[in-house]
């Protein structure tokens, strides 16, 4: 199962869930259109700590927490 897949999966288990893809491929559809497809942020592999906790930040804050 791919990010894509599981992201439905957890939507439908938990519709207030909050997901974060990463990958290491620039030209996935998922990569360039995120909120699209269920997430929250985008990661480019390979990241930094900084850039993690930034993302992670923006998706809980955006969660209203």
């Amino acid at each position: 199962m791919g990010g894509r897949e599981a992201v439905r999966v957890l939507q439908e288990l938990e519709p207030s869930v909050r997901a974060v893809v990463a990958s290491s491929y620039a030209d996935d559809p998922v990569m360039a259109a995120f909120a699209e497809h269920g997430f929250m942020g985008v990661l480019s592999k390979s990241y930094r700590m900084e850039k993690l906790s930034e993302v992670l930040q923006s998706a809980i804050g955006s969660a209203g927490c």
